[in-house]
């Protein structure tokens, strides 16, 4: 946020150590929509608590113009690699950007697994034809499975 106050020649405004040391970390300053970016772990009061006080902080400082970045905009929600990673990302709230990841191992083991039950689950319809699939009950999973 410093930065940009700066660039705005907003720095000289009173602007204490404190405030400067906030910053969001998505802040439009032609629409004044703001985002807070945190992973899922940390849930989304935390990312719209603090996207509520940048946005609070810029009033303070006279940008009437801001407010939480719109759930539904382009961009606020989707997936792309990165290293060995994909990041998931979402927006459940105005002003919440909540993202999660997978590395590319995990994600080709998952869908091997999802591949072969659908193959397993095609084949035994395929087998017995549909209604007439035997019923075999399944063991309960264990609580650490």
């Amino acid at each position: 946020m410093s930065s940009v106050l700066f660039l705005l020649n907003e720095i000289d405004k009173g602007l204490g150590k404190t405030d400067i040391g906030l910053k969001p970390d998505i802040w439009n300053v032609t629409t004044g929509d703001i985002y807070e970016i945190k992973p899922f772990a940390e849930g989304e009061d935390i990312a719209e608590g603090q996207a509520g006080l940048y946005m609070l902080l810029l009033m303070k400082y006279g940008h009437y113009n801001v407010r939480l970045g719109d759930q539904n905009d382009l961009g606020v929600k989707g997936v792309f690699s990165i290293d060995d990673k994909l990041v998931f990302y979402e927006s459940p709230k105005n002003g919440v950007i909540l993202y999660n990841y997978i590395t590319l191992k995990d994600f080709k083991r998952i869908e091997y697994t999802k591949n072969l039950i659908l193959a397993i689950s095609l084949t035994t319809l395929l087998y017995f034809g549909y209604g007439n699939i035997p019923r075999i009950p399944f063991p309960a999973l264990s609580p650490g499975f």
